[in-house]
């Protein structure tokens, strides 16, 4: 019976490490993903802002046609 009591132990214990390696993993990417979302949104702005500068109209509406 101890036995079986010290199996289920090992083996909760091997869950729980496995749910937590699991769950920093899931953080990690978050942290990328969100890091890499607010680069991409940064990117986008500087182009606009850079488009808004160019001096004619038309250019400035073929630059803001030709963003992502």
């Amino acid at each position: 019976m101890l036995r079986d009591r010290r199996l289920w132990g090992w083996l909760a214990a091997v869950c729980a490490a496995a749910a937590l390696l699991g769950f920093e993993q899931l953080v990690r990417l978050s942290v990328v993903q969100g890091d890499e979302r607010r680069a991409a949104a940064r990117e986008r702005q500087m182009a606009v802002w850079r488009c808004a500068l160019l001096p004619a109209s038309l250019e400035r509406r073929a630059c803001r046609a030709a963003l992502p």
